[in-house]
């Protein structure tokens, strides 16, 4: 990474060539809903910022060390389109469904929309919190921890709890569509 930094375009292939399939299977291993293309898409995208700023690595962690965390915030942004999305279907106004006839896509979205609300209404009180501030309001984790007045920790998991739930349905949904 040192090297790479200096200007070294081939101290970064070597870098790449030694670390792709890591960072892959670390991206992988965190969601089960991505395709292969989402997968080497992320895994692109942590490699591009990892050039994009060479300069700030400063060797005080090993390079899979930094790369990973790379990884780990790619992969959250991930999640915060991907929720937002999820947020914007099921808060789309839709016609009143006939029972009668064939789903519409207006009627697929009050299908989803009651699904997400049954999702929150089985999260705890803390983790529907968790999952509005930071896939509704958008703010960073550290600062929706700090408002939640727990530590980071906690709330990462509250939040990953909520995801799982939320995940869950949106996974039925699919299947059922």
């Amino acid at each position: 990474m040192i090297r790479a930094g200096r200007g070294d375009a081939e101290a970064f292939r070597q870098l790449y060539v030694a670390m792709q399939e890591t960072v892959r299977a670390f991206l992988a291993s965190r969601d089960g809903c991505m395709t292969c293309h989402d997968i080497d898409d992320m895994t692109q995208e942590v490699f591009l910022r990892a050039w994009t700023n060479l300069g700030d690595f400063q060797a005080r962690s090993p390079v899979q060390t930094y790369l990973l965390g790379i990884a780990q915030n790619v992969l959250m942004e991930t999640w915060r389109k991907r929720a937002k999305t999820s947020i914007k279907l099921a808060t789309c106004s839709s016609r009143h469904e006939d029972p009668n006839q064939e789903p519409s896509e207006e009627g697929g979205k009050a299908h989803l929309r009651r699904a997400i609300d049954r999702a929150k209404n089985e999260m705890t009180a803390e983790q529907r919190t968790a999952f509005e501030l930071v896939y509704v309001q958008g703010l960073p984790d550290e600062e929706a921890a700090r408002r939640c007045q727990c530590n980071l920790h906690q709330f990462r998991n509250r939040l990953w709890r909520a995801r799982m739930k939320l995940k869950e349905v949106i996974r039925n949904f699919q299947n059922t569509v």
